[in-house]
C-alpha cells in the first residue's frame, strides 16, 4: 500500500491499495473514507495536486460512492 501525507486544509493522507484498487482518504476531522475502484492514474493526479481537495472532489468523491470505512 502506498501512503502519502497532503498539504491540505481537509486532507491529512491519502493512500491507494494496488489490490483493490482502493484510494483511502484520511480527513484532518480524524475519519477516513475508501472508495474503489479507483485506478493509480486518478490516486496520482490527486497526490500531486495543488489543490487535492478539489481534484479529489472532481475525480472521486462526485463520482466514485465510498466503498466502506476502513479499519
Amino acid at each position: 500500500m502506498i501512503r502519502d501525507r497532503i498539504t491540505s486544509a481537509t486532507i491529512r493522507a491519502l493512500s491507494y491499495d494496488h489490490i483493490t484498487s482502493a484510494v483511502i482518504v484520511e480527513f484532518t476531522a480524524g475519519y477516513r473514507l475508501r472508495h474503489a475502484p479507483v485506478t493509480y492514474t486518478v490516486y496520482h493526479a490527486i497526490a500531486s495536486s495543488r489543490f487535492p481537495e478539489k481534484t479529489y472532489r472532481h475525480l472521486v468523491a462526485d463520482h466514485v460512492l465510498p466503498a466502506g470505512v476502513p479499519d
